[in-house]
């Protein structure tokens, strides 16, 4: 009896080292998957913002965005999927690349305002779109502007 006592001791140490190794080995595993989460969060974070400062004016201010509008579009594609963010950069670069968006005539024509209205207003569009059919948000501006040939070319 004192043989199958002392045996019983044993395993009863033994599981007991086995479910202390555990949850170090646990609290470990979650320590490092924090640590990873905030990494990716971290890389996200730069290639957003590297995407959205692409879009940028430069500083011959010849394309993309206005300084003012950094903070709006980050805010904005931050809360796109990555494959979305990826579009709309992609979307965003090819009308960059393929317009003209410097600045001509004399002061005080045009209306920036009702530029960054009907920008604001496709965005909004492309977002709803994107999400009521799934498709990607490039393909929702495509659409969008196919269609509106008219706001296509207020923005462009």
């Amino acid at each position: 009896m004192d043989e199958v006592q002392k045996l019983t001791q044993e395993l009863s140490d033994s599981k007991a080292e086995t479910s202390r190794l555990l949850s170090e080995k646990d609290a470990e595993n979650k320590r490092l998957s924090e640590e990873l989460a905030k990494v990716a969060d971290e890389k996200r974070e730069k290639t957003l913002s590297e995407g959205v400062e692409k879009l940028c004016l430069s500083s011959e201010k010849n394309i993309g965005f206005k300084g003012g509008e950094k903070e709006k579009v980050l805010a904005f594609v931050k809360t796109l999927s990555d494959d979305q963010a990826k579009a709309y950069f992609e979307l965003h670069e090819g009308i960059i690349t393929g317009v003209d968006l410097g600045e001509h005539g004399e002061a005080g024509e045009g209306d920036d305002t009702t530029t960054e209205a009907n920008q604001e207003a496709i965005d909004t569009q492309a977002q709803e779109l994107s999400t009521k059919t799934g498709i990607t948000l490039g393909e929702a501006y495509k659409e969008i502007l196919g269609k509106n040939k008219k706001l296509a070319e207020k923005i462009l």
